[in-house]
């Protein structure tokens, strides 16, 4: 197998790519334009019943669009994309304190704070993070043992081969 150079590190020694640390190929992967069906795969996952964000954009009026509009919502997405940039208002959300119930009104640690952001940033962010599982997966960048955030596995399957080892 031959490892690719990625220069040196401070101490001088040369830095070499491994299983574990993505290559260029990941990047260019990353960079490519998203899809229609991306984007449709990502309003799929959205909840229609959400509370508008700070922008007063639903997942409703996201889902419900023609596809003229999602067609003009992909172009955005992909020059974001190609430019690198998150716009500010994505990064900004609104708190809002919900009350435990049972729960004495006068402590703070007696509410809850959701975050009402913007559901064009969690859309793209949703596509962004569909793509990038994808290529962790493909190139076996986890080790077969984690499991918990990775699709088709959970913890409780270690468990259960921790389990079936042992007897």
């Amino acid at each position: 197998m031959v490892q690719k150079s990625f220069g040196t590190n401070a101490q001088g020694a040369e830095i070499r790519n491994n299983k574990n640390r993505p290559d260029i190929e990941v990047t260019e992967k990353m960079m490519i334009e998203f899809s229609t069906w991306e984007l449709e795969a990502a309003l799929g996952a959205c909840d229609a019943n959400s509370a508008c964000g700070p922008d007063g954009i639903s997942n409703k009026d996201l889902i419900s669009m023609p596809h003229s509009g999602k067609d003009a919502l992909l172009r955005k997405f992909n020059e974001l994309l190609r430019c690198g940039v998150w716009p500010d208002e994505w990064k900004c959300g609104e708190g809002i304190p919900l009350h435990k119930p049972g729960k004495d009104k006068k402590e703070i640690n007696s509410y809850r704070i959701i975050v009402k952001s913007s559901h064009l940033g969690k859309t793209l962010e949703r596509m962004c993070l569909r793509r990038l599982q994808c290529l962790i997966e493909e190139k076996r960048i986890f080790t077969d043992e984690m499991a918990a955030y990775r699709p088709l596995r959970s913890p409780q399957d270690c468990i259960l081969e921790i389990c079936t080892d042992v007897e």
